[in-house]
């Protein structure tokens, strides 16, 4: 059998979305055992929620502060949607951030540099 099966293709893309070289002490080895093991049904299911849970039009009910965050390396996230979200929250509540050096698994890839970009955020915004 030559062709390779769903999992391969949902692990090369989900490596595609990583930066790299990745953070000191990570590799992709929890990412591609998540998305070879998972059951093909909760891959599907994810896939389709993103594509069809679209809650743009209860931006305008938003009431604390919100980062819209990405990796600069995440294809799966344009930058027009991180936009568009920050333009949909009312009264300067969001603020869009592109993180430097990562994809879309951030939290995996450079967890304590989103750690200070979350903390950061936090402590600008009065809420730490």
């Amino acid at each position: 059998h030559a062709c390779p099966g769903w999992q391969s293709r949902m692990e090369r893309g989900v490596l595609s979305g990583c930066h790299y070289p990745m953070a000191e002490n990570t590799s992709p080895v929890e990412l591609r055992w998540l998305h070879r093991y998972a059951p093909q049904q909760i891959q599907v299911g994810d896939l389709l929620a993103f594509g069809r849970h679209d809650v743009r039009d209860k931006l305008k009910d938003v009431r604390c502060p919100v980062l819209v965050f990405k990796g600069e390396a995440d294809h799966f996230i344009p930058d027009s949607m991180l936009d568009e979200v920050v333009a949909g929250i009312p009264d300067g509540l969001a603020e869009k951030r592109v993180g430097r050096r990562m994809g879309h698994y951030p939290m995996t890839e450079r967890p304590e540099a989103l750690a200070e970009i979350f903390m950061d955020f936090f402590r600008r915004r009065g809420i730490v």
